[in-house]
């Protein structure tokens, strides 16, 4: 899900459909739709959702809030 501010939130892949690259491909449509609309898409992510995180790090369509020229984690 994304609110009108283009915040993402919500985005869940049941167990039995994760690593197949589903969640990806409906945030990379996410992400199209909202740069599109004119929105700066954004999201946060638990610390404790590592392959999450891993692969957000990773990827070219998020930039990463940094301080010190470090991820900020909260």
């Amino acid at each position: 899900m994304v609110d009108p501010a283009g915040f993402f939130n919500n985005q869940y892949v049941f167990p039995e459909h994760r690593r197949k690259g589903l969640g990806g491909a409906v945030e990379t449509r996410l992400i199209q739709q909202c740069v599109g609309a004119g929105m700066s898409p954004f999201k946060t992510v638990a610390r404790s959702n590592q392959s999450v995180l891993s692969a957000t790090y990773s990827s070219s369509q998020w930039t990463h809030w940094k301080e010190n020229d470090r991820p900020v984690v909260s």
